[in-house]
């Protein structure tokens, strides 16, 4: 599942082409208005009404732009966004003074009032070009902190009304025009002029920054600049009453540029974050759907406020079963209690678990156990805490485990324990027959002609034997006696809690009885048999090494004695044992110090005195 949401900003079916019309009509336009007829006739009628209406507009959209900068949230220019509405909200401030000084343009006004209107007027429209000129150029600030926004609020509600008030109250404003002339100053046409400019550079840094803001609406950005630029000029030509019709165009080109401007703004601030915000949302409901662990988030009170569909394979319960229910239900109800007293002092001290550290049992719906290994984390959602919980499925890891355990336990090739796992199982037993003060006997056995079936008839003969072999003296044995296969044809039998000695020769020679009928082997029929060695605890040794050697040793003399038999352990074996290792090795010294030498002794028919031959002896 992938997020079907793309980042990419809002454009409006006929944003481009009502920007495109305006910037053409522009000229018609102005050499129409020029003309000091058509003019005079529009400014007689309803232009002083239009002239106040698109400065109340005009205000209106400039607070629009503050309120959405201001709020913008998520975006990678979110300083910039911010500047631009703090900015805004002194052009908002700039052209409310206009209007409250009354319409720049109204016949009745006095020359202090009406250079104060065409002041702030004139103010407006220039801070709104410095503002989106900074905007333009700004690098990509990703945060504004809360209280540098509040300081520059603070800054321009100062630097924008009390200059304000002094101006509406004392008159103090430069003048804009000439005393008792419609004609501008010098100082107001500069900057009609600069205010132009500054939009026109304004539309060179779109375009040359226009890959990195190809996403905040930049044909907004573009024509809300040339609009601007439009209306300045518009401004620039109205210079005097009789041209208010000039003046009234270049209002509504500003009201056009400045709705532009908030299109942009909203796709910034508010329209392009939500679209991130949603597909952050796809991105993690689709990462939470595709898990394939089971996820859950859990309130204080253990209360399930999310789970994903991998809950329903772990638990059988539908997701939205899950949601409401407290967490407990995952456990058996014998564990409830304990598992909110973990879960209190969880919530007490807040810590990260991974996973690895503990196997559970999940409490299913059908009321089975499911293994699973859990791992916790921590957050807070306004203020309150919450803990998500990832828990993976571990029956394929258990089985992986059982069975990896289980080779290293058993014989591959007969199923038996190894001799591994019974050195570990006759560890056991000698501990309990220390305590209960029973024998236990030991049973060393080898198959008799082994390697001649198996090099006659080949290896698959020779395995199909041993786990024919295995079964038959498995079917002689109780349900507590141990068989495991040492290696190759040798098997070891563990008899514990036995009363008597005589208990461990009965088995024996049960066996031995067992392994003396013939082996239905793939296309051959092999007779066998064995030969077994017995050593009993605690008679012949009190540990398990010992107790295995000596029954080892006890099998060896059984085949010594002809095969198809069984021996007993006893001291003679030992000593005799250890007599032939030491000539054994006494022999190995001699050779290699050169130490033995040959000798001849004749041999002579007594009858007539004739040497026969002679006897050698190696000395």
């Amino acid at each position: 599942m992938t997020a079907s949401v793309a980042l990419h900003p809002h454009r409006h079916p006929y944003q481009f082409g009502a920007g495109i019309g305006l910037l053409a009509l522009s000229i018609p336009l102005m050499l129409v208005l020029l003309r000091q007829d058509v003019s005079a006739t529009l400014a007689s009628t309803w232009l002083p009404h239009w002239h106040i209406a698109a400065d109340l507009i005009t205000v209106l959209v400039a607070l629009l732009i503050f309120i959405t900068g201001y709020r913008a949230i998520l975006s990678p220019r979110k300083g910039a966004v911010v500047w631009l509405g703090v900015g805004f909200l002194g052009v908002a401030l700039l052209g409310f003074l206009n209007v409250a000084s009354h319409a720049d343009l109204a016949e009745d006004l006095e020359p202090a009032a009406r250079q104060a209107s065409l002041g702030f007027g004139l103010a407006a429209r220039l801070v709104a070009a410095v503002v989106l000129l900074v905007y333009a150029a700004l690098p990509a600030v990703p945060d504004v902190s809360r209280t540098r926004k509040r300081m520059a609020v603070g800054i321009v509600l100062a630097g924008v009304l009390l200059p304000g008030y002094l101006v509406l109250t004392q008159s103090a404003l430069p003048p804009v025009l000439l005393d008792g002339q419609d004609r501008p100053t010098a100082l107001y046409w500069s900057l009609q002029v600069a205010i132009v400019i500054l939009h026109l550079s304004t539309l060179f840094v779109f375009w040359q920054r226009r890959s990195m803001l190809e996403q905040e609406c930049l044909m907004a950005l573009i024509f809300a600049a040339a609009l601007s630029a439009v209306a300045g000029l518009f401004f620039s030509l109205s210079i005097g009453l009789s041209h208010t019709s000039l003046h009234s165009a270049g209002n509504a080109y500003q009201v056009a540029a400045y709705l532009y401007l908030f299109h942009a703004t909203f796709n910034e601030a508010l329209s392009r974050p939500m679209q991130r915000l949603e597909m952050l949302y796809q991105r993690e409901n689709a990462t939470l759907t595709a898990a394939p662990d089971g996820v859950i988030w859990v309130d204080q009170e253990g209360t399930i406020v999310l789970a994903n569909p991998a809950m329903q394979v772990l638990s059988a319960y539908l997701p939205k079963e899950l949601i409401g229910q407290n967490v407990s239900i995952f456990l058996p109800p014998h564990l409830r209690e304990r598992h909110a007293q973990s879960m209190r002092d969880f919530f007490h001290a807040p810590h990260s678990r991974a996973m690895g550290i503990m196997d559970l049992r999940l409490y299913r719906r059908d009321g089975s156990l499911q293994p699973v290994d859990i791992s916790l984390g921590y957050w807070e959602v306004d203020g309150k805490p919450h803990a998500i919980a990832y828990l993976r499925d571990l029956t394929e890891r258990k089985k992986l485990e059982e069975s990896l355990r289980y080779q290293a336990t058993h014989d591959e090739l007969t199923g038996l324990p190894n001799r591994w796992l019974f050195q570990l199982q006759l560890r056991q037993a000698l501990s309990r027959a220390e305590r209960s003060h029973h024998r236990v006997a030991v049973l060393f056995m080898d198959l008799d002609h082994f390697k001649t079936i198996n090099d006659t008839f080949g290896h698959a003969v020779g395995d199909a034997l041993l786990v024919q072999a295995s079964r038959r003296i498995h079917s002689q044995l109780r349900t507590s006696d141990t068989l495991a296969r040492m290696g190759g044809d040798e098997f070891s039998i563990l008899l514990p809690d036995l009363n008597h000695a005589d208990e461990a020769v009965s088995v024996a020679l049960k066996i031995l009885a067992c392994l003396q009928d013939a082996f239905d082997l793939p296309d051959q029929q092999v007779y066998s048999g064995a030969s077994i060695g017995l050593a009993y605890y605690p008679d012949d040794a009190r540990d398990s090494d010992t107790l295995l050697r000596y029954a080892d040793m006890a099998m060896y003399q059984a085949k010594q004695a002809g095969r198809g038999d069984y021996a007993c352990y006893s001291l003679d074996m030992d000593r005799r044992t250890h007599e032939d290792m030491l000539l054994h090795s006494r022999l190995k010294t001699a050779l290699s110090e050169q130490l033995l030498s040959l000798h001849f002794q004749p041999q002579v028919n007594l009858r007539d005195g004739r040497l026969e031959g002679a006897e050698a002896l190696l000395r």
